[in-house]
């Protein structure tokens, strides 16, 4: 029963959420490490009862940023092994999908997508690896996080 109304919750598919903890400032996060360090299954399971809703299934998106030259280096498989224990706290039967990061333009992009798939597998639980995101858009005024990808030769094969 939902808190607020009495009714039943609302059965849902989340199509993107995050999850995140931050133990130190990173310089491309700005004021987010300040407001909000921590978002956890704990969190997650708070809000979605909070707002009369139960997931039956979720996808937690990548929260990596610097992916450009000169950005924080962010260990992007340690996040999604994060992500993956994680899974194990949420409410039983909630299927919990996974898309990790991965540079493309990156020479260890191959050892990245195993170390991806290697951890989810460790951990247990209902968790899945569903595939990876690299943000390819550009926004000048914010130049440590996006880099023109599409412009410019990183990301053509060969």
């Amino acid at each position: 029963m939902s808190a607020a109304t009495g009714a039943a919750p609302l059965s849902i598919v989340d199509p993107h959420f995050h999850f995140w903890t931050i133990d130190r400032p990173n310089p491309n996060l700005g004021d987010i490490v300040e407001s909000i360090p921590h978002y956890k299954a704990e969190h997650y399971a708070g809000d979605l009862a909070a707002a009369g809703l139960a997931a039956d299934a979720a996808v937690h998106v990548e929260t990596v940023v610097g992916q450009c030259d000169g950005g924080a280096k962010l260990d992007e498989v340690s996040e999604t092994e994060f992500v993956a224990a994680q899974g194990k706290l949420l409410p039983a039967g909630l299927k919990l999908g996974i898309v990790a990061y991965a540079h493309l333009a990156r020479s260890d992009v191959k050892a990245v997508l195993e170390g991806h798939a290697a951890r989810v597998a460790a951990a247990g639980g209902s968790a899945r690896l569903v595939g990876v995101r690299m943000i390819v858009n550009h926004e000048p005024s914010w130049p440590q996080v996006s880099e023109d990808f599409l412009a410019s030769d990183k990301l053509k094969p060969g």
